[in-house]
């Protein structure tokens, strides 16, 4: 889980990792069209923009009505204008002649796109979820869902429209409070995952170093860093400001300089008793799963937890644990028994901004 104890420690053990980088992809311009009948495209736009005491939609939100004019304002984004990406609205099962036309227009313009069809009877419709001619993703969802519901139904879709790094998400979720969640539940469970398997592949002596059992020093730096990027993302995503190494600071004080992360050891132990292979994978996921709640819980909410609050996430992030690392465990061994070297293994771990200093 990381040895925290120290802010020297945390700032060696990202010394290669560029925090600038990941800060300057938090902070990249977007446009995100909302394309469809105004008053609809107008409903979700607001939806998307909503943040606490504010009303309207943010500027990097535009509402195209359909059908499209001339004026419409839609062109191919530039070097300097960030990513853009289109939701194009329908209320009918299959794309209507206006909605075509919107989608060739952006297939033109080489604009992601995402289609949105709002219609209660189309949900539990076979085949509606497949995308029409001219459409590369849809979704459909009920037409009177209030707008955070919507919102947060629509984001895994509208995030698979994404570049492939997390920097486009965090960009989301700075300027869009309302998808925060959804962003930093999309940043925490795929590193969870990936320290899992990083854990299973390199097959970990020990993995609890606060405890001071046996470990392979190499390996829980890897997993550390994992956590503290993951950390620092979920952070932006949140909209916290400030120079890296200041927030840094505050994520490692909000871990509380290691009591928080002995804590979470101990209880793991106590959880998942430490032999084997298994167990350590599904340590490592859980704890993973733990330090990115406890980080959203304090950039989200400014609430710095322990004691009960911090057995009760523990007690969510191994109830599926041990299962998921049964399963890590067989692929790793399977692909072991198939390749014959364990380097053959493919990680899935998360973008690390190595090579440039803080």
């Amino acid at each position: 889980m990381g040895a925290l104890g120290s802010g020297m420690v945390v700032f060696n053990l990202l010394r290669e990792v560029n925090l600038r980088e990941i800060k300057r992809e938090a902070d990249q311009p977007f446009t995100l069209h909302v394309v469809g009948e105004v008053g609809a495209a107008t409903r979700l736009a607001e939806a998307l923009s909503a943040a606490p005491g504010k009303h309207g939609i943010h500027p990097w939100v535009r509402v195209v009505p359909l059908p499209f004019a001339a004026s419409d304002g839609l062109s191919a984004p530039g070097p300097s204008d960030g990513f853009t990406v289109a939701l194009v609205l329908n209320d009918g099962v299959d794309p209507d002649a206006v909605a075509r036309t919107a989608l060739s227009r952006l297939r033109a313009l080489r604009i992601p796109s995402l289609s949105v069809v709002l219609n209660d009877d189309a949900v539990d419709l076979v085949g509606a979820a497949t995308p029409r001619p001219g459409e590369t993703a849809r979704v459909v969802l009920p037409a009177g869902l209030p707008g955070d519901v919507l919102v947060a139904q629509l984001a895994p879709a509208l995030f698979e429209r994404l570049p492939a790094d997390d920097g486009a998400r965090v960009a989301l979720a700075r300027q869009l409070p309302a998808l925060r969640r959804n962003v930093i539940a999309s940043l925490i469970d795929p590193t969870a995952r990936a320290n899992a398997m990083y854990a299973a592949t390199t097959g970990l002596a020990e993995w609890v170093p606060i405890l001071n059992l046996p470990l392979n020093a190499a390996d829980v730096i890897v997993l550390t860093k994992n956590q503290l990027i993951m950390a620092y993302k979920i952070a932006l995503a949140a909209g916290k400001n400030g120079q890296p190494r200041d927030v840094i600071g505050e994520i490692v004080s909000v871990l509380g300089g290691g009591l928080l992360m002995r804590q979470i050891a101990r209880e793991l132990v106590g959880l998942i008793p430490v032999v084997g292979i298994v167990p350590k994978v599904a340590v490592a996921y859980a704890g993973t799963r733990v330090i990115g709640l406890v980080v959203e819980r304090w950039a989200l909410e400014g609430r710095r937890i322990e004691g009960s609050e911090v057995r009760a996430l523990l007690t969510e992030a191994t109830a599926g644990a041990r299962g998921l690392a049964e399963s890590v465990v067989d692929r790793v061994r399977g692909r072991k028994d198939e390749d014959g070297d364990a380097e053959a293994t493919i990680l899935d771990r998360p973008a690390t901004h190595d090579d440039n200093p803080l």
